[in-house]
């Protein structure tokens, strides 16, 4: 919505740039909130004005009532000398003290409390699976060692085996060789008949 012209009050109304400042909402943010009608502004002398009302609205929406009770005894005069109605009493600043507390107490206990307890569950189980994770490869080094055992003792075998295999070879040619009374002549004669 544009600017509207309201003399009603001017006492109650805010520069954009001051109520930027107390909300912590840029000022760009602002008039584009004014241009598209989700904050009502009333046109000045020097420029744009918005109503202290509105600006506390938005530091609730923004989370930054506690900004607005910082700044309230600087909002006393405004930029034309007019006073402002400001939230004043400390009674009023305690309650929204208090408001701010639990709103904050709210996020923690809806968005922190949940993603703490979420990291823990998540520390726990990567502690387990480190765990595991030694365990595995314990099982797995004495298995590698198990199996370097086994491959020494086959190793062992066929040595064993190959020795004996080469002895019984050799005594076997040299009975063949020292067997009297075999005639000794190339094998073709054995065919021939002669």
């Amino acid at each position: 919505m544009a600017a509207t012209n309201n003399p009603s009050s001017d006492s109650d109304l805010l520069a954009v740039g001051r109520a930027a400042a107390v909300t912590g909402i840029s000022e760009r943010t602002l008039r584009y909130w004014i241009t598209t009608g989700k904050l009502t502004a009333t046109a000045g002398s020097r420029g744009r004005r918005v109503r202290l009302s509105e600006v506390q609205r938005l530091a609730q929406i923004t989370g930054r009532q506690s900004a607005i009770l910082k700044d309230t005894a600087d909002l006393a005069t405004d930029s034309t000398g007019n006073t402002a109605e400001v939230l004043g009493t400390a009674h009023d600043r305690m309650l929204a003290r208090d408001e701010s507390y639990r709103q904050l107490e709210t996020l923690r206990d809806t968005l922190l409390k949940p993603l703490i307890e979420q990291n823990e569950r998540m520390v726990d189980r990567i502690a387990e699976l480190e765990r595991e994770a030694g365990r595995l490869e314990s099982e797995r080094d004495a298995e590698r060692r198990r199996a370097d055992e086994l491959q020494a003792a086959v190793e062992r075998l066929i040595a064993t085996q190959t020795a004996e295999t080469t002895a019984a070879e050799a005594e076997a040619v040299d009975e063949i060789s020292a067997t009297p009374g075999q005639a000794t002549r190339p094998w073709w004669r054995f065919w021939g008949g002669s």
